[in-house]
């Protein structure tokens, strides 16, 4: 349904009808199309053989400019492709049919209507019972004989004429009569017409009426006085259908782009929750497994391309789309180069992501602490017990980052996600130095699952796929303390791991600390602290009593009215910079990518593939903050950090290679622009298409009118032109200034 005629529809129908007394014309009036608005002009039964968009009208609106953006332009509705067309200006206009008219010139105009026409001016009402209101107009009749009324039928879908409703201002019908007892009552008369393009056809109650078409009713003599009126119910929608809205905007936070076949499916399956219901009890999509049956190559480029399948195809989307986020958290990466050629190392660490991402976070710790690739990047593998006497410390880096960055953060925090002060003003602070050491002890003594303690060197893959195992000769079995937490002397490794991944997992920081950036890699960078107050109340507690659900948490995250609610999105202070990966991600699952996106070399679409950040602190801070107003604000935009001139090339010559070309560097990705082509010819209905799939209805009208006058301003290229204007039109939206937010 056109966005436009459906935001008119739920306030007024403009129904310009014919309307014949015995058979005698009326004689030819005006109607004012008012400025942007959409009118109904459903034309008499014998408009002439001559009328046309031109004749009709070009008296009273310039033709010069019509079809041209901010200017005017009509739209008939064709049933046999249940699309809208533009009518071309010299085309014959069909009798008892209903067309669709706008003007844009920014004041109201008046037209001359056929002879035989006369306006009518509907207006909503609450009198449909059972609906979200009726289109009200007005039923013509005349004192002694039948008069016949062409009734607009302004609805998106046929239905029967039996669901309308026939209320007067006397008589029987003062409540609402259906068409048979209307008839009984002598309103009207239940035998209707409807015209097919070349004959009238008579239909009864239980006929289906057609969208945007005319029906012929005839008012009976003893309507005369009792000022009847049709009614006909009509849902109340919004510019794009709600559901529509909320399932895109949903698939932006949750999945690696929204296309119009997974819009649907989440309709299909009952709305958001239900769909975030049925992607936890989906199979886990593996990464190892097909960077294996790629050949397992060893370089990043497998991997890259192990990454791009699943992030593209697999049906756990949002699995796949927790794990990105998580690895933006738990930072593990080949930069510079400590894992460019162990593929199989760095993907098994993704893959423990994706296993555990939606699972339980104590066990997701665990799996993280004793994962080779993060042993080695953060140096627990190979940690040894301290020894006094060469001067040896425990390595405290994982001990530092796992309390920092993985779990509690640096500062006390309410469940609310807002920082504890204490009585001196200041941040009280989650632990001490003494804290750091005392972990790092007690996370001694891991290496890699070999029969013999091997810290430095690589061993086979199977070991790169696997977890790190204890050597109790090189770990610290003294008596630790951190946290408030006792380790007693004489524990094994196991023992002493146990003791602190339960202390990190049970401090009372962990529900808000993650609940807060989950929320900012999903759905906004500024939630408001009852947001993450709710969220953290999840982790604490899930339905079943259980602490640190992450599935939970995220259908918290995702079903909270601050992520579902519009108005809320609609904010100035809502939504997230979208990261380059996104975007592109986003572009090729829209148009449904026709060929696996390949990297060649070093090369990459975005300033970030996954695992490749400069340091454990991410691409970027969740507390980054960029000069000017939203520093001045006092808000949070973290993935500005990356949002340098050069990247923002970079990525823009991705997404221009792909949209207009169909080539990126490797083999041809072509995307699937079927449906765009067939939408080209109706402009508007294009726009509404692309601002659903791409901007989950956001787009603002004056990137909409830009558009609309750029496609206005190249409609008479001919074919393969009108290719390359659609291109463009794709990749003005993706690479505009409103796109780039997610909202």
């Amino acid at each position: 349904m056109n966005r436009r005629i459906a935001k008119f529809l739920q306030n007024a129908l403009f129904l310009i009808g014919g309307i014949a007394g015995g058979g005698n014309a009326m004689a030819a009036s005006t109607y004012v199309l008012q400025n942007n608005t959409w009118s109904m002009i459903s034309l008499p039964a014998d408009p002439g053989p001559s009328a046309s968009v031109a004749t009709i009208f070009g008296d009273d609106l310039p033709i010069s400019s019509y079809g041209v953006a901010g200017s005017w332009v009509i739209f008939a509705y064709t049933p046999a492709t249940n699309s809208y067309t533009e009518v071309p200006t010299n085309s014959s206009l069909q009798a008892a049919t209903g067309y669709w008219m706008l003007q844009v010139t920014g004041i109201d105009v008046t037209i001359d209507l056929p002879a035989s026409a006369t306006a009518f001016t509907g207006a909503a009402s609450a009198a449909c019972p059972g609906s979200d209101g009726c289109v009200s107009v007005a039923v013509a009749s005349a004192a002694g004989t039948n008069q016949w009324n062409l009734l607009g039928f302004p609805a998106d879908s046929a239905s029967s004429f039996g669901q309308t409703r026939i209320v007067t201002q006397g008589g029987a019908c003062t409540s609402g009569c259906t068409p048979d007892q209307a008839e009984a009552s002598n309103i009207i008369d239940n035998v209707m017409f409807h015209y097919t393009g070349s004959a009238y056809v008579q239909i009864t109650s239980a006929s289906n009426m057609q969208p945007w078409d005319g029906v012929w009713v005839a008012a009976l003599p003893g309507a005369n006085g009792l000022s009847p009126r049709w009614l006909h119910p009509v849902a109340a929608s919004t510019e794009v259908p709600d559901s529509e809205i909320d399932a895109a905007r949903l698939l932006a936070q949750a999945t690696f782009g929204s296309s119009i076949t997974t819009i649907d499916e989440v309709i299909s399956i009952g709305g958001p929750e239900a769909w975030i219901d049925d992607q936890l009890s989906k199979p886990i999509g593996y990464h190892l497994p097909v960077l294996q049956n790629q050949g397992g190559e060893p370089g990043r480029t497998a991997r890259y391309d192990a990454f791009w399948q699943q992030a593209l195809r697999a049906d756990d989307q949002l699995r796949q789309r927790v794990a990105f986020a998580l690895s933006e958290i738990m930072v593990v990466s080949d930069v510079p180069d400590v894992f460019a050629y162990h593929s199989t190392l760095l993907t098994s660490y993704y893959d423990l992501l994706m296993q555990h991402g939606l699972g339980n976070f104590r066990d997701l710790l665990e799996a993280v602490t004793l994962s080779p690739a993060m042993g080695i990047y953060l140096s627990m593998m190979g940690n040894e017990k301290p020894d006094a006497a060469t001067g040896q410390r425990a390595d405290e880096n994982y001990a530092r980052e796992i309390m920092q960055l993985f779990s509690i953060g640096l500062e006390q925090l309410n469940n609310n996600g807002t920082v504890r002060i204490g009585s001196n003003g200041q941040p009280l602070p989650t632990y001490q130095q003494t804290d750091v050491e005392n972990l790092a002890r007690t996370l001694t003594g891991w290496s890699w699952d070999l029969p013999h303690w091997q810290p430095i060197l690589y061993p086979s893959l199977s070991q790169e796929e696997g977890n790190m195992i204890a050597f109790p000769a090189y770990h610290d079995t003294d008596s630790k303390q951190f946290l408030n937490t006792t380790v007693p002397a004489g524990q094994t490794p196991e023992q002493d791991l146990d003791m602190a991944l339960n202390t990190l997992f049970n401090h009372p920081n962990v529900g808000p600390f993650m609940a807060k950036q989950l929320i900012q890699r999903l759905v906004t960078s500024n939630p408001s602290a009852a947001y993450v107050g709710r969220v953290a109340s999840v982790f604490n507690r899930n339905d079943q009593g259980d602490r640190g659900d992450l599935g939970a948490v995220v259908k918290a995250i995702l079903t909270d009215i601050e992520a579902r609610s519009a108005s809320i999105a609609a904010g100035d202070n809502y939504g997230k910079l979208r990261e380059p990966l996104l975007r592109f991600s986003h572009l090729l699952r829209a148009f449904d990518v026709q060929d696996p996106v390949t990297v060649q070399g070093d090369y990459y679409v975005a300033p970030h593939a996954p695992l490749t950040a400069n340091s454990v602190f991410n691409f970027f801070s969740p507390s980054f903050s960029p000069a000017g107003p939203i520093k001045d604000a006092g808000l949070v935009a973290p993935e500005f950090q990356i949002n340098s001139e050069s990247r923002i090339n970079r990525l823009n010559g991705a997404l221009q290679s792909i949209t207009l070309h169909d080539h990126f560097y490797g083999p041809p990705t072509l995307l699937n622009l079927t449906t765009e082509r067939t939408l080209f010819a109706t402009p508007q209905r294009l726009i509404d298409h692309l601002n659903l799939l791409l901007m989950s209805g956001s787009m603002s009208d004056n990137l909409q009118q830009m558009l609309l006058r750029y496609m206005a301003g190249n409609q008479n290229l001919a074919s393969p032109d009108d290719e390359r204007v659609l291109r463009d039109v794709i990749l003005l939206i993706i690479t505009s200034a409103e796109y780039s937010v997610q909202q």
